[in-house]
């Protein structure tokens, strides 16, 4: 018997969490200490946490781990021919409307529900740095181009990746999908995002589709910020501005345009993710079974299974046997097989 392990199996998302704890502490201690002394500015210390604590961290730990279970991570960066711009356009355009439509709902309700906590949450100053034109050009390049690459590769590579193994397909996408909502301060709004980015990594087989989508949403949005004033007095916002009847009436139609696409197109991919389930990344894991080496590479639709003579002979394998695979507890065990298998 042989048994070959998964490496999403041996991934775990406590380790990813445990590191960026670790991470975020290691830096920010230390440079929250320069800064008090005057070494350094409250501006690089944000470029900092930015920079390491939410882009190169959780990258080369991916990598890392990636590495040690000889995952061919790059497969989540393959190139679809051809690309699908006008998919990449169309999508950016329905999200967008999607979540001024939802937004303006969730504004519209929470000015009556919790008015004082609803002024304070509007008058945070928010993810763009405009104190001087160096911090703004660094937070344009931080949402537009950190936030896509990292959060796609997380989201719906590494988390879909370890949910769906350890939950299922739908559930995967879900929960990876809630995550990612619940990080963001449109819990709805990025939580749809989330699932449309997940159902169109199973359609393209590629994240770089999603980075596409995703990194054109941020660069509208922190356009629309820096040429409006992202920034400004608590005061000068009122519960008026968001109770017209006549904006409630714009976002439910903002809503209604971008659902005739997204649910048509959400049924469609869905169907289509149950019946051929996530992309496979392609992998080469080895484990030792008394005292024999194995090797078995999973591309895109097939798996080989290299077998060195001293496993054909442990085995007792001859050229017209064949091998039954069981996966159990995250692992593939191979076993010669009692006769044919059709």
């Amino acid at each position: 018997m042989i048994i070959l392990t998964q490496a999403f199996a041996r991934i775990r998302l406590r380790s990813f969490l445990g590191w960026m704890l670790l991470g975020g502490f290691g830096v920010m201690v230390p440079a929250q200490l320069l800064a008090d002394t005057g070494l350094i500015t409250q501006a690089t210390v944000d470029i900092l946490l930015d920079t390491l604590v939410m882009f190169a961290f959780p990258l080369l730990w991916l990598y890392e781990k990636g590495r040690r279970q000889k995952a061919e991570l790059s497969a989540f960066y393959r190139k679809p021919a051809p690309f699908p711009w006008k998919l990449v356009a169309v999508a950016t355009v329905i999200v967008m409307l999607f979540s001024t439509g939802i937004s303006i709902v969730q504004f519209h309700i929470l000015s009556y529900l919790i008015p004082e906590e609803w002024l304070g949450l509007l008058a945070d100053p928010g993810v763009m740095d405009e104190s001087s034109a160096a911090m703004a050009v660094f937070s344009a390049i931080s949402v537009c181009v950190f936030a896509p690459i990292m959060e796609e590769t997380i989201f719906r590579g590494f988390f879909l990746q370890r949910m769906t193994h350890k939950w299922g397909v739908k559930r995967g996408v879900v929960f990876s999908s809630v995550l990612f909502g619940l990080g963001h301060a449109d819990v709805i709004g990025a939580t749809v995002f989330g699932l449309l980015m997940c159902l169109l990594y199973v359609k393209t087989k590629s994240l770089l589709p999603g980075m596409a989508v995703h990194a054109l949403n941020n660069a509208i949005v922190s356009a629309l910020l820096l040429g409006g004033g992202s920034s400004g007095a608590g005061e000068e916002i009122s519960r008026a501005d968001f109770q017209s009847t006549t904006e409630l009436a714009i976002a439910i139609a903002l809503l209604v345009v971008s659902l005739l696409w997204l649910v048509p197109f959400f049924r469609k991919q869905w169907r289509f993710m149950k019946d051929q389930g996530l992309p496979l990344i392609p992998s080469a894991y080895a484990e030792a079974a008394a005292g024999v080496y194995s090797q078995v590479v999973i591309t895109e639709r097939h798996m080989a299974v290299e077998l060195p003579d001293e496993v054909v002979q442990q085995l007792g394998l001859e050229e017209e046997d064949y091998v039954h695979l069981e996966v159990e507890d995250g692992r593939v065990i191979v076993t010669k097989a009692r006769g044919r298998i059709s």
